[in-house]
């Protein structure tokens, strides 16, 4: 995020949706198909299509999705915009005229949840911003801003922030990335810079938190997302598969899929295309 900002249009299944984390950016997110439970502080609610929301940072926060709400390819839509506070800081500096409305934004220590018609219009802004380039993003973003800004007062501020031992934060931080960046490398050495500690350090931390090793977690994180790549792609190759979870060989891929699961990924796939079901 060298700009200070990031949007994405996010088509992903339900079990790969981010858990329970905090970043240091701000984050406006809005559900476009899917439904479930939404968690903003120590508050829980349900959602469901045209959810918007904005988080402030080092906020709690985590969507949980009822896998019976995907769509006809088993995914859940959603599209956020993640932006730095020196980023719209800098928005005020070269738009003077905006300073107050991003001060609206830069203010706000809670969630807020947006109402009706003031979330449609953002969804929808959101929604036709995956259709641009990034020359034509620039305008959308003010845009996006000034309607976020001006539906504050409309909306449902939300959610007090409990508190997160030292060891919790580092987990999640670990964990958000790990979701984030598991189709490629990671080491051990990436994520103890990550959450300032010596390899060793981190390790131990690891693994007394989460009860297996860091590379043991990866693995299975990426072993899930092979399950759905299989089962929803029946046609594509198994190296293709290996690589697109991160997997440096195919035979790698291969010993831990069997190891795991008791089949090699051919006969799995092949097996749920028997019984007709996904993982």
């Amino acid at each position: 995020m060298d700009c200070g900002y990031d949007y994405k249009f996010v088509e992903i299944a339900p079990e790969h949706q981010i858990g329970l984390h905090t970043q240091a950016e701000w984050e406006l997110s809005a559900v476009l198909c899917g439904s479930g439970e939404r968690t903003l502080g120590r508050e829980t609610a349900p959602f469901g299509p045209g959810d918007v929301v904005l988080v402030p940072p080092r906020f709690l926060h985590r969507w949980s999705f009822d896998p019976s709400s995907a769509d006809t390819d088993g995914n859940i839509v959603n599209a956020t915009l993640v932006f730095t506070t020196d980023w719209a800081r800098g928005m005020s500096n070269i738009f003077p005229n905006l300073k107050s409305t991003i001060d609206r934004i830069l203010e706000l220590e809670n969630a807020v949840v947006f109402s009706s018609p003031s979330s449609g219009r953002i969804a929808a802004l959101m929604t036709t911003m995956s259709l641009l380039s990034s020359e034509e993003m620039a305008p959308r973003l003010i845009e996006l801003l000034i309607m976020a800004s001006e539906s504050i007062s409309f909306g449902t501020v939300t959610g007090t922030m409990p508190n997160l031992d030292p060891v919790a934060q580092k987990i999640k931080k670990v964990e958000v990335y790990a979701v984030c960046n598991f189709d490629r490398v990671i080491t051990v050495g990436e994520m103890a810079r990550l959450v300032g500690m010596n390899p060793s350090s981190f390790c131990s931390m690891f693994r007394r938190a989460k009860g297996v090793t860091f590379v043991t977690y990866l693995n299975q994180l990426r072993l899930r997302h092979a399950q759905h790549l299989l089962s929803s792609n029946p046609h594509e190759p198994i190296s293709s598969v290996a690589y697109a979870c991160g997997f440096q060989t195919v035979s790698h891929f291969n010993h831990l899929f069997s190891a795991a699961f008791s089949l090699s990924p051919s006969q799995w796939r092949s097996r749920q295309q028997t019984i007709g079901v996904a993982p």
